[in-house]
């Protein structure tokens, strides 16, 4: 619980789960919102962001990828940008571009270390 006259920036959740979407207005006391944006409006901020490869991205392929977003980590699929490109699981990635609802096109992060 936040201190007395501090703002609660925490998501409300029921049985667990987030309140998103559609179903806030209805189910959030008057006059308090989620923090968390649509991933349309998010969409354009993955771009330049780091992930990480869960599921093998190559041609042919759907991969996945775990970014770091709107306060937690969601997955998104993932295609290389080069289309001949293969990354196995594990691997640091940067989000070079985004369709929605939720690919994403992503090239290997070299940190030069």
């Amino acid at each position: 619980m936040p201190s007395p006259g501090m703002i609660d920036t925490r998501p409300w959740h029921i049985g667990g789960s987030p309140i998103m979407g559609e179903h806030a207005e209805r189910l959030l006391p008057a006059g308090i919102q989620t923090r968390l944006l649509p991933l349309d409006e998010v969409g354009g901020r993955l771009i330049g962001k780091l992930g990480r490869v869960s599921g093998r991205i190559g041609p042919g392929l759907v991969g996945e990828i775990m970014v770091a977003v709107r306060g937690g980590v969601e997955a998104f699929y993932a295609h290389p940008q080069r289309a001949d490109e293969v990354i196995e699981p594990g691997v640091q990635v940067l989000i070079v571009d985004f369709q929605p609802p939720r690919t994403a096109y992503v090239e290997r992060w070299d940190t030069g270390g």
